[in-house]
């Protein structure tokens, strides 16, 4: 069932930690990291993908790639990039490094936007991704300068937290050892 939603995919990172582009990191046997997340939207019902990413991302024909020229100017500028993008009043905004959404998760935050200008999933009261976005933040990271800063954006917005009983919102793969933890049949990038 497709939807009033996009999504925006962080992936224009340097990925110096990891040593290799994370969109590629193997999920599963069949896919990468980028693949499971696109599919997770489509499946969600988002028609409208977005990629920001390095010029090491090789595209799929289901989402718009965007190259950001400058991913030493850091998260916010890609953000930024992405939401002039967006043609939805609402977006999931969904980082390469936090692979772990699932149809339930993404349900449970968008049902409750409505009175919210964001949703964040939170374990034990720690915020975690995808943050789910209204149509005032989308607006107003999209008009604000380039070297602004999303959490202090956010502080003016009213938000909604919705707790979850799993971890997985939190886990963040920055790290060969990180990947190594979570995905211990597939070896560590070389």
């Amino acid at each position: 069932m497709k939807n009033n939603i996009s999504c925006l995919i962080l992936a224009a990172g340097l990925s110096s930690r990891m040593g290799k582009c994370k969109s590629s990191l193997k999920w599963d046997s069949q896919r990468s990291f980028l693949q499971k997340i696109i599919e997770d939207y489509i499946s969600f019902g988002c028609e409208d993908i977005i990629v920001v990413g390095n010029s090491t991302i090789t595209p799929f024909r289901q989402a718009k790639f965007i190259t950001n020229p400058h991913p030493e100017k850091e998260r916010f500028f890609s953000i930024k990039m992405g939401m002039q993008q967006v043609k939805s009043p609402y977006c999931f905004l969904q980082p390469i490094d936090q692979p772990f959404t699932t149809q339930s998760l993404l349900k449970k935050l968008s049902c409750n936007i409505e009175t919210y200008d964001y949703v964040v999933p939170c374990f034990e009261k720690r915020g975690g991704h995808p943050i789910f976005l209204g149509q005032k933040v989308i607006n107003t990271i999209s008009n604000s300068s380039d070297d602004s800063n999303l959490r202090i954006i956010l502080r003016s917005f009213l938000r909604k937290n919705i707790a979850v009983n799993n971890d997985f919102v939190l886990r963040n793969i920055d790290t060969p050892q990180q990947y190594q933890q979570y995905f211990p049949d597939f070896k560590q990038p070389k």
